[in-house]
């Protein structure tokens, strides 16, 4: 593609003169108003304008065979006039290049200035009646968007296309009339978008803020109801293990046989509850693991009126005469619990019903004890159960 346009500048206006490239090579021009001689190579944008933009390191680019081929070929050129390229050596070897390539045709040139005309044009133009035109003049303190710097552009543009400038530029305003509108528009939709949306999410989380609410209330509630539960089904039968079966045998215990434990093995799972398998497996354990032939009951003459059961070891050498041991056989009634709850909750987790009660179970026994609770030792594993009592015997 031939060059349309090229552009002359000091390496210090890159940035203006960038610009201005950038501005003219995404600038799609009117086909309607240029005419057909005066159109850009390119069917839809202003192309190709020229810009040396490959030795930036340096400060000044070298006057090459490219240099001097874009400018034989370039239709126009357009001058970054500042002080700095009054200055360049450049500047003034390509302006005159130009001019005698084409037949020092001034009226392809366009001069744009920036900030200011006074100072700014290059020696090579000043004896050239150039200043008669109505020169673009870019300002560097405003932006680059500024209504001032877009006036500029439209006429360079108007310049290059051989548009009348009022034309080009109303066009310009027409469309930012209506890029405004449709800007407005788009914003009044997105405010009553967000504005219906906004509503919607209130309600919305209002609504599952409420239903949020009433879960927890009816979760709290079940908790509630859960460790009220939890609580009191053991509860009922602590009392009954306690005041009719541990204190009567701590006080006994206490005035008779001291020192002593009580080893207690509670069952922590439903297998556990067929309380005389578990009472097997403990014997079987002991006599395996114990210099010890059995467990016997033995009754405690307590204040209780039939007096008290309660288990031993049967050993030769009286090592364990110290230790006495029960099975929990109240705990059964856990079971019956469990059957009843089965009925309200078929996917009842049967081990984990019977490990929360035997805990609270463990728990508030210890409570109810109070300091007599240092003679009770529970156990939930036979294993431990076992050396639990070995420990005993030791000492």
């Amino acid at each position: 593609m031939k060059c349309f346009a090229f552009i002359s500048y000091s390496r210090a206006d890159f940035k203006i003169a960038h610009w201005i490239h950038k501005k003219l090579e995404k600038y799609p021009y009117p086909k309607n108003l240029v005419a057909e001689q005066n159109r850009p190579p390119h069917r839809k944008y202003i192309r190709k304008v020229f810009i040396d933009v490959k030795d930036l390191s340096v400060l000044e680019h070298e006057f090459t065979a490219e240099i001097k081929q874009q400018l034989e070929e370039a239709r126009y050129l357009l001058v970054v006039c500042s002080s700095h390229a009054v200055k360049s050596v450049f500047v003034q070897q390509e302006i005159s290049y130009f001019l005698s390539t084409h037949n020092n045709n001034i009226d392809l040139i366009l001069p744009v200035f920036v900030d200011q005309i006074e100072g700014s044009l290059p020696p090579v133009l000043a004896g050239v009646d150039i200043l008669k035109r109505n020169c673009p003049i870019y300002n560097s303190r405003l932006n680059e968007k500024s209504e001032a710097n877009l006036y500029c552009f439209y006429h360079i543009a108007a310049f290059l296309l051989k548009v009348d400038f009022t034309k080009l530029y109303n066009r310009y305003e027409s469309y930012a009339k209506r890029k405004r509108k449709y800007e407005i528009r788009l914003a009044i939709l997105f405010v009553i978008l967000l504005l219906f949306s906004t509503v919607f999410l209130y309600l919305s989380l209002n609504r599952q803020r409420e239903l949020t609410k009433k879960q927890e209330e009816l979760t709290e509630k079940q908790k509630e109801l859960t460790n009220f539960e939890k609580s009191i089904f053991p509860l009922s039968v602590v009392f009954g293990y306690e005041k009719n079966f541990l204190s009567p045998a701590i006080e006994f215990l206490k005035e008779n046989r001291s020192p002593f434990g009580i080893y207690i093995l509670m069952p922590y799972c439903m297998s556990d509850l067929r309380h005389q398998d578990r009472i097997t497996r403990a014997g079987n354990l002991i006599k395996e693991k114990l210099p010890a032939d059995s467990i016997y009951a033995e009754k405690l003459p307590t204040r209780m009126k039939r007096g008290t059961v309660i288990g031993r070891i049967a050993d030769s050498d009286s090592v364990y005469h110290s230790v006495y041991v029960d099975f929990a056989s109240t705990t059964s009634t856990f079971l019956q619990i469990l059957e009843y709850k089965k009925k309200q909750y078929p996917n009842l987790d049967e081990d984990e019903v019977i490990r929360d009660y035997t805990d609270t179970f463990i728990r508030q026994t210890k409570d109810l004890l109070g300091a007599d609770s240092m003679y009770v030792h529970f156990f939930v594993s036979q294993e431990e159960f076992v050396d639990g009592i070995i420990n005993e015997g030791k000492e």
